[in-house]
């Protein structure tokens, strides 16, 4: 056997599932230490205050049960003992579906081999008697759960169908926002307000209001029936699955082929509370100017605004990413500036008042507010904590945290709910029809080996995920009295993990009907308990190694080298004079260049190609535009058509 790596060293691993196993080592020796921080800081070789924050983050008596074997353990032995001692251990969890990808990278540890395709149950769940023992909640008090969805897909229309393209758009709005939309109607007409927080950002809005997308949906519901009744003689699930795609249909007619109208009806109703995000979802830490952030905002909320009738009051930032105040040096490029706001300053310039931020940035805050360690004097230094927003330094804005233990539970591909062996797989489909056919069946199953799916008994899962959930979150410690904010990408619900929106909907419920729970918004919760405490936050996202290094590395430098004279041609063509319409192309074409989406897909491999593609195409298209005459009238064929933002005010550029 090799020998352990340092604890030092697997905190800050790459591999999640490695920093959280060396963190749930930390809390088990803080625990066998009788709780001094100085005892097991001495055992582990740690400072103190890293003990303190992950002791106090990772009791491990509410921990779910890691079953990745310790790296001194091989793949062999550790299959063994899988199979000799869990192979009828609890509900399942395995890899999750490909947009887990973005929070939880590749695990390098060993991984156990799958005992065979019979085996139903993967051993990472354990029951909630297990997993929160009355030792660490004896008497929990109430507790709020704000869950916070993040919708967003790149701008894709016009640009390709399958295997990438507009595709994406269709799938997501038959497969998740059309049964999201169904999960808060019928908890509106129980009675449930304050359900969640939908944030969406505007250019996904802006195609959810396009009327070509309604054409698209309409399109891909009528094949998708056409194909699922033609298999009906062949496969007995073509069956259900032609209901299915009909009680689709009849939803998507039911609303008026509407998403955003009736997103904005559930909002004023105050079933759901709305929030937006920078308008193409740029990468904004590493924006090469403050007018790029500026622009991202102002469109952002004027589309708001135009769309559901108010402005927004909450923003999410793009993968969580964001970068306080002081001298700012690009990572690629070498770019400087001397000093640049924090992103706070610019949310609470265009009105925003609460953003999302991940674990970390809150548990590695400092009490300062600025490099010149300068402190306002109404700044009350204290420890950050999971359960309470706070204010970003000496702004208006609050940042609510990611709490991990919930997320856990979701994200993970060890303890995620959507690895189940009873849900629908997601990469296995059925040939000509499409249909996927068949359940995750194990964690480590080949497709060949893939089980056909059963929706009654991934019914039976969804009800147990739901209940172990629901007391899970209310008997977890740290939490009483506060929030427990819990926020993932939406598409994960319906589309990756399909069961997911009924997943969600039972949660709520419980939640609702929960003595210790109470489901509310984020902005509602800031509204009704501001935070009591000031935090300067560090600087990094909710991407693997919560930095920058998913979307920054030797694959994407390129991308970021062109981005960057990108965006100085513009701010230079922006001083010059020309037609409205020249520069509100201009600009349209940096924003879908500058979306975040090019260099992650590019990083996964998801869509490589796609991604180098658009990426090449938008850099094309605006040099093409930044050649043409400052006079033109006629723009190039294609630009009307790629306009994700007709109503852009060029004046925005430059505004401050």
């Amino acid at each position: 056997m090799s020998t352990p790596e340092p604890i030092r060293n697997r905190l800050k691993s790459r591999d999640p599932r490695t920093r959280d196993m060396a963190r749930q080592e930390v809390a088990r020796v803080l625990a066998d230490c009788g709780g001094s921080i100085s005892a097991a800081a001495r055992r582990l070789g740690l400072s103190p205050a890293t003990v303190r924050r992950w002791g106090r983050l990772f009791p491990p008596t509410v921990l779910p049960r890691h079953q990745a074997p310790p790296l001194s353990v091989s793949q062999e032995e550790y299959g063994s003992r899988f199979s000799a001692q869990d192979a009828t251990a609890g509900p399942a969890a395995t890899k999750p579906p490909e947009s887990g990808e973005r929070r939880e990278g590749p695990g390098t540890a060993p991984s156990p081999a799958p005992p065979g395709p019979e085996a139903a149950h993967h051993p990472a769940i354990r029951s909630w008697e297990e997993a929160v023992p009355d030792p660490w909640s004896p008497q929990p008090e109430p507790r709020e759960l704000a869950f916070v969805l993040h919708s967003h897909l790149p701008w894709v229309l016009g640009h390709g169908t399958w295997p990438h393209g507009e595709e994406w758009l269709a799938e997501a709005v038959a497969h998740c926002y059309l049964p999201l939309i169904g999960v808060f109607q019928k908890l509106r007409d129980e009675g449930l307000r304050n359900v969640l927080t939908f944030s969406i950002t505007p250019v996904l809005a802006a195609q959810l209001a396009d009327p070509r997308t309604r054409e698209l949906v309409d399109r891909y519901l009528e094949q998708r029936i056409t194909a699922a009744h033609a298999a009906i003689t062949d496969q007995p699930l073509a069956a259900w699955w032609t209901a299915s795609f009909d009680s689709l249909r009849s939803a998507w007619q039911r609303i008026g082929k509407d998403i955003i109208g009736t997103l904005g009806s559930l909002a004023a109703e105050g079933v759901i509370e709305l929030a937006t995000c920078a308008a193409t979802h740029a990468y904004l830490p590493l924006t090469h100017t403050e007018e790029m952030i500026r622009l991202q905002l102002r469109t952002a909320v004027d589309l708001h605004e135009r769309l559901f009738g108010m402005p927004p009051r909450g923003a999410w930032l793009p993968e969580c990413a964001y970068r306080p105040g002081g001298p700012w040096r690009h990572p690629v490029t070498g770019a400087r500036e001397t000093f640049r706001p924090g992103l706070e300053h610019y949310l609470q310039e265009h009105g925003i008042s609460w953003t999302i931020v991940d674990t970390h940035l809150v548990l590695g805050g400092e009490p300062r507010v600025s490099s010149s360690g300068d402190h306002p004097r109404d700044l009350t230094v204290v420890e950050g904590s999971v359960a309470e927003p706070v204010w970003i330094g000496a702004s208006a804005v609050a940042a609510f945290v990611r709490e991990p233990r919930s997320a856990l539970q979701v994200w993970s591909r060890d303890h995620g709910y959507p690895g189940d062996a009873r849900y629908l797989d997601f990469h296995k489909r059925h040939w000509p029809s499409g249909l996927r056919l068949w359940r995750v069946t194990h964690p480590r199953a080949d497709l060949a080996d893939k089980l056909s799916y059963d929706p009654r008994a991934a019914a039976d899962a969804v009800a147990t995920h739901a209940d172990h959930f629901v007391r899970m979150v209310s008997h977890l410690a740290g939490l009483d009295r506060g929030v427990a904010v819990c926020p993932f990408d939406t598409e994960l619900f319906g589309h990756w993990w399909y069961e997911g929106p009924q997943w969600l909907e039972r949660v709520l419920r419980l939640a609702a009907a929960h003595p210790l729970l109470t489901p509310t918004g984020v902005g509602r919760r800031l509204r009704r308990r501001p935070p009591e405490v000031r935090l300067a936050l560090p600087e990094g996202s909710w991407g693997e190694g919560g930095d920058h290094r998913v979307w920054v590395n030797p694959d994407t430098d390129w991308m970021w080298h062109q981005l960057g004279s990108s965006e100085l041609a513009v701010q230079e063509a922006c001083r010059r004079p020309a037609t409205i319409a020249l520069k509100r192309a201009i600009l349209n074409q940096l924003m879908i260049l500058s979306a975040s989406d090019w260099p992650f897909l590019v990083t996964t491999g998801a869509a490589r190609d796609y991604a180098e593609k658009r990426f090449t195409e938008h850099r094309d298209r605006l040099q093409q535009l930044l050649a043409a005459s400052i006079r033109t009238r006629h723009l190039p064929a294609w630009a009307e058509a790629d306009l994700a933002f007709p109503d852009l005010n060029p004046h925005w550029w430059s505004s401050d």
